[in-house]
């Protein structure tokens, strides 16, 4: 089995490489100074843009999701954008490596690059992302990982997920979630190139869409440069900020999140597989795509007013909507269910479900529309 770097002893024997200076020499040279107006000034140092406006080199970034809201989805496009170079909405991108530690379920990451690659008709002899396919303390780096990254300049890090390299840390722990943090911000030293360091994140159980920080608490939040949310709305997955960002406001960044295949994702008896992938949503696709949910939304409630009580597999057969294999799609009558609850429009009592006044009122309005 191959060693284990302790990051502490290894960040140490790279400064004293780099010449830096001694912590003795550091307190009375680089700490607290009185300086003139104009000397202050003169410090300012320009940021370090890898995506404009957004992510800085050298700065270490969380981004926080329920499960299925499309973290890694989004995760894998990002380096994908900077291993090429590719502006992502309005974003200028700078183009380098990428080191993905894949440690949370490198199978099914494997898959979604697959795909991936192939909708962006990207070579993977040519594409600049490495991977580690599997778990390690972030404390305790292999040898063997760190000698293979030595030779490379990495501008960014993505970890999945931050609990996949911290093992044995609780992550309701203030205190062993703050030493991680901080074992993660390390990176930045430990690895060549200066990277943005970019975190994946669960939210703390049951987390409302106002609660899309890192389990941790304020520990985790203190040590990083900002938090970024993915939120996955009724037709786009969504990143922005929440809780703390270092940098100037930014839009949100919209990404759809479609299902493909290909044909090297196949099963043991040679039947596609599909996987998810994220494409930048343009304010033409976002509008185009509210349209449409308007319209599944409005087959709904005409469904459900044509027959009260109807179940979602009727409301599906109704609607037209059918899964690849030809039967009703439950799923999808699920979520427009779900999403016209949370307007008030519909009411469930157990599989029945009904329109409420408010939505007999707004089909009524809706239909005496020309």
């Amino acid at each position: 089995m191959s060693e284990a770097i302790d990051i502490d002893k290894y960040i140490s024997e790279i400064r004293a490489r780099r010449g830096e200076l001694h912590p003795k020499e550091a307190e009375t040279t680089n700490g607290p100074r009185l300086l003139s107006s104009a000397a202050f000034v003169d410090n300012f140092k320009p940021p370090d843009y890898l995506i404009y406006g957004i992510l800085q080199r050298r700065f270490i970034y969380s981004i926080t999701g329920r499960t299925g809201e499309g973290k890694t989805t989004v995760c894998l496009r990002l380096a994908a954008h900077v291993a090429r170079g590719l502006q992502i909405g309005k974003a200028a991108v700078s183009r380098g490596r990428v080191l993905y530690l894949a440690g949370e379920n490198p199978d099914d990451i494997r898959m979604r690059w697959i795909a991936l690659m192939e909708q962006m008709d990207l070579d993977a002899n040519e594409t600049e992302v490495d991977f580690v396919d599997g778990r390690f303390k972030i404390a305790e780096i292999p040898e063997h990982i760190l000698n293979a990254a030595r030779p490379q300049q990495y501008v960014l890090v993505i970890v999945d997920t931050s609990v996949a390299f911290s093992q044995s840390v609780d992550e309701n722990s203030n205190t062993e979630q703050l030493q991680h943090a901080q074992n993660l911000r390390a990176l930045m030293d430990v690895l060549p190139g200066g990277p943005t360091i970019l975190v994946c994140c669960h939210p703390p159980k049951n987390a409302e869409d106002t609660n899309l920080q890192p389990r941790g608490g304020g520990a985790v939040i203190a040590e990083f440069d900002g938090n970024l949310t993915c939120r996955r709305t009724e037709t786009v997955t969504e990143v922005h900020w929440q809780g703390k960002f270092r940098g100037p406001e930014f839009a949100p960044i919209h990404f759809v999140l479609r299902s493909v295949t290909s044909e090297r994702l196949k099963d043991s008896e040679g039947r596609l597989i599909y996987t998810v992938i994220a494409e930048p949503a343009s304010d033409e696709a976002q509008e185009e795509m509210s349209r449409a949910q308007a319209a599944d939304n409005l087959a709904v409630l005409k469904a459900v007013a044509s027959d009260p009580g109807v179940s979602l597999a009727g409301i599906a057969k109704v609607c037209g909507w059918h899964t690849r294999a030809g039967d009703a799609d439950k799923s999808k009558a699920q979520r427009r269910v779900r999403s016209l609850e949370k307007r008030k429009l519909l009411e469930r009592d157990g599989d029945r479900i009904d329109l409420t006044e408010k939505g007999k009122k707004t089909l009524e309005i809706k239909r005496g529309r020309p």
